[in-house]
């Protein structure tokens, strides 16, 4: 098995902007039980399925 770091990860499709700069804005989800308040990794997937580094970002309400 790989990938199994973190047993309660889950997918979540948020909304995002990009500005001229290259700076991605994120929305999550209006209900805080889909994406919880908390420090979480985040991966962009590219339309072939790629998945890019994961920083850690701050989930904030």
């Amino acid at each position: 098995m790989t990938h199994s770091e973190e047993s309660n990860q889950r997918y979540e499709p948020l909304t995002f902007d990009v500005d001229d700069t290259g700076s991605l804005a994120v929305s999550g989800p209006d209900n805080p039980t889909q994406c919880p308040p908390d420090y979480s990794r985040m991966f962009a997937i590219s339309s072939a399925g790629v998945s890019s580094a994961a920083p850690w970002v701050n989930v904030t309400p």
